[in-house]
């Protein structure tokens, strides 16, 4: 980031402030990311497709993220829950290679909710991903809609891709059972 004085301080001082975080000339600039939201959703494996091809087209580092749907304190209880959410993202890291062999894809797990989970790891990023699955009205307001808060409090652009037709609001099942 550069930080320009106004041009009374420039005619006076004659120099520009340039911040702490600005790469020095010929350093090495860390890698773009494309981060995504993935929770089993017609809606996030479309947002995963958009950012699949997003981080090709940029040369960027692939990060699907899945904010777990319990506490720690809860997967810790009941391990057959923690592993569906495993399930979740692995199937959505081996759909990105599957999609673009050469794109670097890297996954985490977060703690919920997953709109602030989305939205603290934008930070940095060239472009956050989410899925909508359409919701309206009271249910939006029930439930929340964590498209809308990373729209408002990314740390970068956002993408919102809607579901295909006759998709939205559907979910797959993620089989997590335990005998």
């Amino acid at each position: 980031m550069v930080m320009v004085a106004s041009q009374a301080e420039l005619s006076r001082e004659r120099q520009v402030s340039v911040a702490k975080d600005m790469p020095e000339a010929g350093a090495a600039r860390p890698a773009p990311r494309v981060v995504v939201g993935v929770d089993g959703s017609a809606a996030a494996d479309e947002a995963l497709a958009w950012a699949v091809e997003e981080a090709r087209m940029r040369g960027a580092v692939l990060e699907i993220v899945h904010a777990n749907f319990f506490r720690r304190e809860l997967l810790q209880a009941f391990p057959g829950f923690a592993k569906g959410e495993r399930v979740i993202l692995a199937r959505a890291m081996a759909r990105a290679k599957a999609l673009a062999p050469t794109v670097e894809v890297v996954g985490r797990l977060c703690e919920p909710p997953p709109a602030e989970a989305l939205a603290k790891e934008s930070e940095g990023a060239s472009l956050l991903v989410v899925g909508s699955r359409g919701l309206h009205g009271f249910e939006e307001l029930a439930k929340g809609s964590v498209s809308n808060y990373c729209v408002h409090y990314a740390d970068c652009p956002v993408l919102v891709v809607r579901a295909p037709a006759g998709l939205e609001g559907s979910r797959r099942r993620v089989g997590a059972a335990t005998r």
